[in-house]
């Protein structure tokens, strides 16, 4: 991962952010992964004004992380359970849910998310990495793995492609 990093950082006029296993805040109740554990070591988060996915992406530190992850956990209890039969899914790979606290979020994208999935459908892949749109109440499956997730950035960026999740 932290060549695929490396090179996006080069790509984008980026530096790593890393820090020490010490520096990096844990959720209460959920074990952070350990792709998401790299990942925060090599880069633990976008500095103002230097993104390096760019494009208005923002990679989160460990404390927005949580910080964020606190905020939809409160927003959560004020939706009457988290199951909603109604919602669309546009992959089976991934629990009709409005939000999961087996959700990990990331990566903030305007008003979307990405997170890492730690409890998929029996078709998902635990640590799969999904994106999280509640404005259509839909979501989206975007890689198996975090790693496969910046592949897949990295190959568009180097091709001049698009952002390779338009969905």
């Amino acid at each position: 991962m932290k060549n695929i990093l490396n090179e996006l950082g080069r790509l984008n006029n980026a530096e790593l952010n890393s820090v020490t296993e010490s520096e990096i805040v844990k959720l209460n109740d959920v074990s952070l992964p350990s792709e998401l554990r790299e990942l925060l070591l090599l880069h633990n988060g976008d500095k103002e004004g230097q993104s390096l996915l760019g494009d208005f992406k923002y990679l989160m530190s460990s404390t927005d992380i949580v910080r964020f992850y606190d905020e939809l956990r409160e927003d959560a209890l004020d939706l009457n359970g988290l199951d909603c039969s109604d919602y669309k899914n546009s992959d089976k790979r991934i629990h009709p849910y409005l939000w999961s606290k087996k959700w990990i979020p990331f990566l903030l994208d305007n008003d979307l998310f990405y997170a890492i999935d730690l409890e998929p459908t029996d078709s998902g892949v635990c640590g799969q990495v999904i994106l999280v749109v509640w404005e259509n109440n839909e979501n989206y499956w975007c890689a198996s793995s975090l790693s496969q997730f910046f592949e897949k950035i990295l190959n568009a960026k180097k091709g001049d492609d698009e952002w390779p999740f338009s969905f």
